[in-house]
């Protein structure tokens, strides 16, 4: 980060995703979904970062989710996070290196979420020293391509809006 106002702006989304992932909580309350299996929604933030504002800052944006996280959600839930989030973007910023004009944004994000859910169940088979996580592993992946598509398609919808936002950010 160079100046104040990128800093801003990365604390910005750290704000919006947060608040992202309160939201989505009490949504996934309220849908009564399986153990484990969330939306994404403050996902959304980090691709936003990703192709607007950098790969680097996509990264430190995942960091800082994480930190947050943990200073919320306890040990577990930040490394957790932090496993999650890493694996996603590495995989997202993968995927852009090799094909970035062929990359649909629902593809990213799809990719994403199931690393992200891979990357989970792994750190938690490591925390909690036991194998039979695994065994949950098709729950995550099928919905990981559930959420990673409407987490793709919110993304996509609300793109030209970034797009805008970016250019008066950064002119001012």
């Amino acid at each position: 980060m160079k100046t104040a106002r990128e800093v801003a702006v990365l604390g910005l989304f750290l704000a919006a995703a947060s608040a992202l992932s309160f939201f989505e909580s009490a949504l996934c309350g309220m849908m009564a979904l399986p153990p484990g299996v969330r939306l994404g929604l403050s996902n959304i933030a980090v691709l936003m970062v990703m192709l607007l504002l950098g790969h680097g800052r996509a990264v430190t944006l995942a960091v800082l989710k994480a930190g947050f996280v943990l200073l919320v959600r306890g040990f577990v839930a930040g490394i957790l996070s932090l496993a999650g989030g890493i694996c996603s973007v590495l995989v997202m910023l993968a995927l852009l290196s090799v094909r970035r004009t062929e990359v649909s944004r629902r593809m990213l994000c799809m990719a994403g979420a199931v690393s992200h859910n891979i990357a989970q169940i792994l750190a938690a088979m490591t925390v909690m020293g036991s194998s039979y996580l695994f065994y949950y592993m098709p729950v995550l992946l099928v919905s990981g391509v559930a959420a990673g598509w409407m987490t793709g398609s919110i993304y996509r919808a609300a793109e030209p809006y970034f797009i805008a936002s970016k250019l008066k950010v950064w002119k001012q």
